[in-house]
């Protein structure tokens, strides 16, 4: 068992329930991820399509831009990274995507789509949107796609890859 500690921590510490847990700090978890990885994307602030109050949609679109700001002013040159657009609305998909552009990504990440796979046509205006504003060459990603015919559909639109939830 890894038990994440943000202050550090002693290895070999003692967990909950009388494990033996070795403390990992972010510091030791983002090393490992650049030794590992080739592809990231930053973490979004789901925006939920019940949310109706503006000021805390707002809120989380600042917050998803501004922690992809911060994993991309950490990560390394051999890590593609991609950048997680949040939105209630094509517009505001189309601004998060912008503001991630930017800010210096070039590769773009939809999320959120999940809920709002039962009306497709509101899947393709926000996709549409955010490749109208993606960096020329590229990727965009759209999370929690695994219909097969709502993927050749985003496929078809520019999209790269998908995946399912």
């Amino acid at each position: 068992m890894v038990v994440a500690d943000a202050k550090g921590g002693d290895a070999g510490a003692m967990g909950d329930w009388g494990e033996k847990v070795d403390r990992l700090t972010p510091q030791a978890l983002l090393a490992h991820q650049e030794e590992v990885a080739e592809l990231g994307s930053t973490l979004d602030f789901p925006i939920p399509l019940s949310m109706a109050d503006e000021q805390e949609r707002e809120r989380r679109l600042r917050l998803t831009v501004a922690n992809a700001r911060g994993a991309l002013a950490q990560a390394s040159s051999r890590v593609v990274l991609f950048g997680a657009a949040q939105g209630w609305d094509s517009a505001s998909y189309a601004r998060c995507a912008r503001l991630l552009v930017e800010a210096g990504f070039q590769q773009l990440a939809i999320g959120g789509l999940v809920p709002r796979l039962p009306v497709v046509g509101q899947v393709l205006a926000i996709v549409r949107a955010v490749l109208e504003v993606a960096p020329p060459g590229g990727l965009v990603h759209c999370f929690g796609v695994g219909d097969p015919k709502v993927a050749r559909m985003l496929f078809a639109l520019g999209v790269a890859s998908v995946d399912s939830s």
